[in-house]
């Protein structure tokens, strides 16, 4: 099991980079594999298995089918200049995400702190895991691209600490 701490996030793909300037992500051997997996699936198996609504279902297909290596910038952009902000604000928001999405947990930006909502989530994958105890399970913490990449791996691995 796999659970992952992110902020969610639009992304901006038609305004043109202001820099040349980019890197290569790590791992894009295992996401090309992970993307394999995912572009054979439909909107509904994504919704399901991601619990998101059809509408971000069916975004998250968009994206897999035009997603392609190598990266460049005709057919990519930098993640700090492709994000346009958060999508989840205010209290309501974060606590309808927590309750209605179980297997996520999130934070305010820049925040380690967990709410009440993040660790009733917590509570529940502890409980579930207590009893499925040879389940191994990766906890991540992550943050957007907006810091630095040292601040935002120390942001990440509070997170993941707190949880």
């Amino acid at each position: 099991m796999l659970t992952v701490i992110s902020p969610a996030k639009t992304l901006d793909f038609d305004t043109p980079p202001t820099t040349q300037k980019h890197s290569q992500p790590r791992f894009l051997s295992h996401s090309q594999e992970l993307i394999d997996t995912l572009r054979q699936m439909s909107t509904a198996d994504i919704a399901s298995l991601m619990k998101l609504s059809d509408k971000l279902a069916g975004l998250n297909v968009a994206r897999y089918e035009t997603w392609q290596t190598p990266f460049s910038l005709d057919n990519a952009k930098q993640a700090v200049l492709a994000f346009q902000g958060d999508v989840y604000t205010g209290t309501d928001t974060v606590e309808y995400l927590a309750s209605g999405v179980p297997d996520r947990v999130f934070f305010a930006t820049n925040e380690t702190v967990l709410t009440t909502a993040s660790r009733e989530t917590l509570r529940k994958q502890a409980s579930w895991l207590r009893k499925n105890s040879k389940i191994n399970v990766v906890l991540e913490g992550h943050a957007d691209e907006r810091g630095t990449r040292e601040y935002n791996l120390a942001l990440g691995e509070r997170r993941a600490n707190a949880a």
